[in-house]
């Protein structure tokens, strides 16, 4: 019975402290609170004023963001470009070459109007599909 006592006074005695604790906390938001309060009631515009500012500053953020992204990936465009082109130089040039040398075709005509027009679509289309992401037009009704 002893123990159950002594339980009972240590469980009382924590219940206390806790009291204790809650109070110091209670008072402390409420310091807390007040002097934000009486920050708020000294300058209030202040925080219209850091709104705005804080939406200019993203807004030139997202700006400077999209330059980048739009030279970075309008360089890759120019890249892919540049070396489909060489690719499609390369191939006539062979095919030239092993005609005037060894007079015999790698491909018929046909073959290769069809690879000259395939080549200049797909490289048209893909430029343009990535210079119509990186440079979207701005419709607002």
């Amino acid at each position: 019975m002893n123990d159950n006592n002594s339980s009972l006074k240590s469980f009382d005695n924590f219940d206390s402290e806790i009291t204790k604790i809650k109070e110091k906390l209670e008072d402390v938001t409420e310091k807390k609170l007040d002097s934000v309060k009486s920050e708020i009631k000294k300058n209030p515009t202040n925080d219209a004023k850091s709104l705005v500012q804080e939406k200019h500053d993203e807004e030139i953020a997202n700006s400077k963001a999209d330059r980048d992204l739009r030279e970075r990936y309008g360089f890759k465009a120019y890249k892919v470009v540049k070396k489909s082109l060489w690719g499609w130089a390369i191939l006539l040039t062979l095919y030239a070459l092993c005609r005037f040398f060894f007079n015999k075709d790698l491909f018929s005509d046909n073959v290769l109007i069809a690879i000259t027009s395939a080549t200049t679509l797909n490289i048209f289309a893909a430029f343009l599909g990535v210079i119509r992401g990186l440079f979207p037009v701005n419709t607002k009704s």
